[in-house]
Formats: structure tokens, C-alpha cells, sequence
């Protein structure tokens, strides 16, 4: 229940992007575990363009959310998605294995800026 003038808002993260020469990398590994997002995983792809608010939409301002990580944080992280999380059961192994060495190169020593666009629609009663 929305009270008057009330906002209701839906919101996801986008896949992140570091860098051309990271990126690649990191979409080489998304492309491992595709098949293994659940469907409703359609909604963040389609960026909830198929989603329609029952209020007019409102508009929004772009943003995105940010950290600073090395190479071992993005693995860490590709490997707790959903997806590896299911690759990793059904197959025993895991999906970053092959790209680690090449992500790490790309990467380089250090920290870089991880950026992840928000998909954000509102609307209000």
C-alpha cells in the first residue's frame, strides 16, 4: 500500500566496468556463466525496460555506485554471483580458473575504480 504522492522505486546495479582491457576480461567470464542466471536476471540485461510502474514515472538523475579494488577483490567477487555460484556446483570448477592470470595482467598492481551503473525507475501515486 502506497500512500498518496508516494514514491515507489525499483532499482538494480548494472554489470560493472573497470576498464576496455579489464572489461573484456570480466565479459569473457560473465559469458562462462550465462546460462546459469536465473531468468529473472533478464530484468537487470533489459535494464527493467519491460518493467511498467502502475504510477507515472518520474525522472531520475544517472548514477552509479563505485569502489576501489585489486585484481583479487573482482575475482572474489565474480565468484560469489549467483551464476558461478551455480557453475561451480554443477561443474565443479571454477569459472574465473581460465582468465585469472590474464585478468591479473590487465589489471596490473594496485587498486582500480570499479564502477556499477544504476538502473533506477520511479514513480508516484
Amino acid at each position: 500500500m502506497l500512500k498518496p504522492r508516494g514514491v515507489l522505486s525499483v532499482w538494480c546495479y548494472e554489470r560493472c566496468k573497470v576498464n576496455p582491457a579489464c572489461d573484456d576480461i570480466i565479459e569473457k567470464i560473465f559469458a562462462e556463466v550465462e546460462s546459469y542466471w536465473p531468468p529473472e536476471r533478464d530484468l537487470v540485461e533489459d535494464h527493467y525496460g519491460s518493467i511498467n510502474l502502475p504510477f507515472p514515472e518520474m525522472p531520475v538523475d544517472a548514477f552509479s555506485m563505485e569502489a576501489s579494488w585489486a585484481a583479487d577483490n573482482m575475482l572474489a567477487y565474480m565468484r560469489t554471483w549467483s551464476a558461478s555460484q551455480r557453475y561451480m556446483r554443477d561443474n565443479g570448477t571454477d569459472p574465473t580458473s581460465n582468465l585469472v592470470d590474464a585478468l591479473r595482467a590487465a589489471w596490473g598492481p594496485g587498486r582500480r575504480s570499479v564502477r556499477w551503473p544504476i538502473t533506477l525507475k520511479a514513480g508516484r501515486k
